[in-house]
């Protein structure tokens, strides 16, 4: 057996367990920080909001195409060409990816030890990629877009298009198997795209025609949540599992996807309402926050992809 030392961002495993230990931050303790509630990517720049209320635009990131929050000082920014990760204390820059033709939707593992993106390569062809460790080479995992890391880590969701239509796919870093997400016995989710995960597990969001759906993945039982009147994509679950942050986008005389915002949902009564004024490309929320104070346990058996190299 291999023993690993892991430090865990997670409130609760899929499987209900709670293996890991948080002490929350004294607010009257010097060293407590201002953590980041999200990021929104505009024509502009990446722009960071703090919890006490304030916001940072980030230098050279405008036009981003998908954005990452790993914890609240690192920011993964996706372009037509790049991804780069941006160190939101000090402001360096490391570029992880170059001369890509498009790169899309980066997505940090729950232990932020492996980021997943979409990349679009002159075989021209979306496919999903890994990156193990903070620096560690691109590897392919299969064809797809809009990866989401399920909330244990061992799993990565993400978007696939056959000849009849979109699913959900599930792909195992330790088997490296690739399966359909599936309502239940009867078939695959249809139709359905940009997979989003609860931090606690127990919730799958998807696009399907334009609409937002929420699937209980312990009951089965799947609700509409917008109508599908806008094109709503690209969602992301807060932290506290009580909001969808998601793009709004207006579908104008000719179909085409138009005027993009972001947009919270309250999951408790179905409210919608804009998150920020003016356009939006991505949202993002950090896989964890300087509230929490991080400790660390041993876990014995074989590393999956979560727990290799250091942290991201």
């Amino acid at each position: 057996m291999i023993a690993s030392v892991l430090t865990i961002a997670l409130l609760l495993s899929p499987s209900g367990n709670n293996d890991t230990n948080f002490q929350a931050f004294n607010p009257n303790e010097p060293d407590t920080r201002v953590s980041v509630r999200f990021a929104i990517a505009t024509d502009d720049a990446v722009v960071v909001h703090y919890s006490d209320g304030t916001q940072k635009a980030i230098d050279d990131t405008a036009n981003a195409s998908g954005i990452a929050l790993a914890n609240d000082d690192t920011l993964y920014v996706a372009g037509p060409h790049s991804l780069r990760r941006i160190d939101l204390d000090s402001g360096a820059v490391a570029l992880l990816t170059d001369d890509w033709e498009m790169i899309d939707t980066p997505t940090v593992s729950p232990y932020g030890r492996a980021l997943a993106f979409a990349g679009y390569t002159r075989a021209a062809k979306w496919s999903i990629y890994t990156i193990a460790g903070r620096n560690g080479n691109p590897r392919f995992i299969a064809h797809g877009f809009m990866p989401a890391w399920d909330t244990d880590g061992s799993a990565l969701l993400f978007e696939n298009y056959t000849d009849e239509s979109a699913q959900v796919y599930r792909y195992d870093p330790n088997t490296r198997d690739v399966s359909e997400i599936k309502y239940d016995d009867d078939g695959a989710i249809a139709n359905a795209v940009s997979p989003a995960v609860s931090r606690d597990g127990w919730k799958l969001s998807f696009s399907n025609e334009g609409g937002l759906f929420l699937r209980d993945r312990m009951t089965y039982e799947t609700r509409r949540l917008t109508d599908g009147s806008f094109y709503d994509s690209r969602q992301t679950f807060t932290s506290d599992g009580k909001h969808l942050y998601f793009i709004r986008q207006t579908r104008n005389s000719v179909g085409e996807r138009v005027d993009p915002r972001a947009m919270q949902l309250e999951l408790s009564n179905g409210n919608i309402s804009p998150l920020v004024e003016g356009e939006a490309r991505a949202v993002a929320v950090p896989t964890h926050n300087r509230r929490f104070r991080l400790e660390t346990y041993e876990q014995e058996g074989p590393p999956t992809i979560d727990q290799v190299d250091t942290d991201c």
